[in-house]
């Protein structure tokens, strides 16, 4: 049976099985084959659940500094992303007339589309996280110039600690807003909630071995790069 099997929902794969595999069977492989959706597929469907955007506004959205999970998606990678979407029905999209402008297309969530980002919230995921290029280099640190790691790791350092003081203060402005009643939204501030905490956690540890790595760069260079064999 070919690997797409997986991709489909049980009830289908039933139904195949007990009318007759040939046809059937492979109708539905190929229509939910087509169907998978990737990461960025998801994130589209999660900004879609709270507003209708464009592509250029889902772009914006996702370069957003409390939007830092979602990673640096391209135009490029969006639309054609929004096509596939489309062609799933999992969105739809209507065209804007603007005022002196080109005509704007808004994408806007399906109930189909709202009731598979439903489901995929509760599937596994993957537990491992992609490779880190700076832990990769600190793997082998040993053999570089630590003046030069030092300046490397310091802009690491820079950018990280600017990062940590806006997710602090938007922390802070949600809890001043909500107070306690905030862990209970029902609301995409609940969201922004979970992810900008997750967001203080992770930078605060981030910067935190940063430093202590500066620190040791900076006391090998001390003591003229030298190492103990």
């Amino acid at each position: 049976m070919p690997q797409r099997e997986s991709l489909i929902p049980r009830h289908v794969l039933v139904d195949a099985r007990q009318k007759g595999w040939p046809l059937l069977a492979r109708a539905a492989i190929a229509y939910y084959g087509r169907m998978h959706i990737s990461i960025l597929g998801y994130a589209i469907l999660s900004l879609l659940a709270r507003a209708a955007l464009s592509g250029y506004d889902i772009a914006r959205e996702m370069r957003r500094p409390h939007a830092f999970f979602f990673g640096q998606a391209q135009t490029s990678q969006i639309y054609p992303e929004l096509a596939r979407l489309q062609e799933a029905g999992l969105i739809s999209s209507t065209v804007v007339e603007q005022q002196g402008k080109p005509d704007r297309r808004v994408y806007a969530l399906t109930p189909s589309g709202m009731r598979r980002l439903r489901r995929w919230l509760v599937e596994p995921t993957p537990i491992l996280e992609a490779r880190s290029e700076l832990l990769i280099k600190a793997h082998s640190l040993w053999l570089a110039d630590p003046a030069e790691a030092l300046a490397r790791f310091a802009e690491h350092e820079r950018y990280h600690a600017q990062q940590l003081d806006v997710y602090e203060a938007q922390v802070t402005e949600l809890e001043q807003q909500w107070g306690s009643e905030l862990a209970l939204l029902d609301s995409p501030r609940f969201g922004d909630y979970l992810t900008l905490t997750r967001g203080v956690g992770y930078e605060r540890e981030y910067v935190r071995w940063l430093r202590w790595v500066i620190a040791i760069l900076d006391q090998r260079i001390r003591r003229g790069g030298q190492a103990i064999p």
